[in-house]
């Protein structure tokens, strides 16, 4: 019974002993992390601000043009539009952690897009080469969840992407359907 009492107290003291180190640790870890963490939030931001970012003026002419050309635009607008996008991430490096990264990426697609709408698909693959060139393996989501990457890929080399190429692409199910369709015809 002494033995078993002793047993129960040692055992009831060890817990206890290991509850007040958990709880000690836990608010060092904590607190570790919290330093960790604003530690690291300083160093990107120290490193944002020494690089270079995007020109906001830029990028919101951009976007302004593109609402203004609206559906009865030319060939012509569609270059004028790429180009000036181009110009405004020309030779423009960034963080995929920047601030401004995200933006870059959308005027480098628009880019893409606006060639590929001229017609001009020389210049379209070059852009594309570009974007895929400055933001390596990153993408941009269209808003039904598709990949601009696998969409532009679909675009650019539909003529030589097999059927199960094209099912394996993260792209609009209409556009899916349509490459499978000309890949039937092609085929027969």
């Amino acid at each position: 019974m002494k033995a078993q009492s002793l047993l129960i107290i040692f055992v009831a003291v060890f817990v206890l002993a290991a509850c007040a180190n958990t709880n000690d640790a836990a608010p060092m870890s904590v607190l570790n992390t919290k330093t960790l963490n604003s530690e690291t939030r300083a160093t990107q931001k120290m490193e944002a601000e020494a690089t270079p970012g995007l020109s906001m003026a830029c990028f919101t002419q951009l976007r302004e043009q593109q609402q203004n050309m609206g559906e009865h635009s030319n060939p012509a607008q569609h270059i004028a539009l790429a180009d000036r996008a181009s110009r405004c991430i020309e030779d423009l490096r960034l963080h995929p952690k920047h601030p401004d990264n995200q933006r870059a990426m959308q005027l480098s697609a628009l880019a893409v897009i606006n060639y590929i709408k001229a017609g001009d698909s020389e210049r379209a693959e070059m852009a594309f080469e570009r974007f895929r060139h400055q933001f390596p393996q990153q993408d941009l989501l269209y808003v039904d969840y598709s990949s601009f990457v696998d969409t532009i890929t679909a675009l650019l080399n539909y003529d030589t992407l097999a059927s199960h190429q094209i099912r394996m692409l993260n792209i609009n199910e209409s556009m899916r359907d349509e490459l499978s369709r000309q890949y039937h015809w092609r085929r027969n």
